[in-house]
């Protein structure tokens, strides 16, 4: 993949994910320092939600926008708040903006979610139905992951 390689001051080509670990990488790449992976933050993002929601609630749906980046060293403050509240597919659902500001009061990212959660009303919080391909292509590959390990 010669697009993830730039030539390093050797000419060397190198890997441009140094970035985020490397400052001189970083700096000769046009950042004044190393910085995360938006995965990390994704990731912070989901352990929040999870956390709030408890053992009981599912996640289905997180959007985000990385709008700064968490340079190495950086704190990042996350905060949310219920949005909406609906029914969906018969699930009681939230939605919860989410925000992570870092020390400098600086917005790093904002993110938009949809939570179920267990209801009085509607009973526990269920998981959607996967699509019927995906379910096919699952029951196709157990039933062949069964039939090598009973050989």
């Amino acid at each position: 993949m010669p697009a993830a390689f730039v030539k390093n001051d050797r000419g060397i080509p190198d890997i441009i994910m140094r970035m985020h670990w490397d400052d001189e990488w970083a700096q000769a790449l046009g950042s004044p320092m190393a910085y995360d992976y938006g995965f990390q933050r994704e990731c912070w993002l989901y352990h929040y939600l999870t956390d709030w929601c408890g053992d009981d609630g599912i996640v289905l749906r997180m959007r985000d926008e990385m709008r700064k980046f968490n340079y190495l060293g950086d704190t990042q403050t996350i905060t949310g708040k219920v949005v909406g509240k609906h029914f969906e597919n018969g699930r009681a659902t939230i939605d919860a903006a989410i925000r992570f500001v870092s020390q400098r009061g600086e917005t790093t990212v904002n993110a938009l979610a949809t939570v179920a959660l267990p209801s009085r009303a509607r009973g526990p919080a269920q998981y959607p139905e996967p699509p019927s391909d995906i379910a096919a292509r699952a029951k196709a590959f157990l039933a062949r992951h069964h039939e090598l390990h009973s050989v």
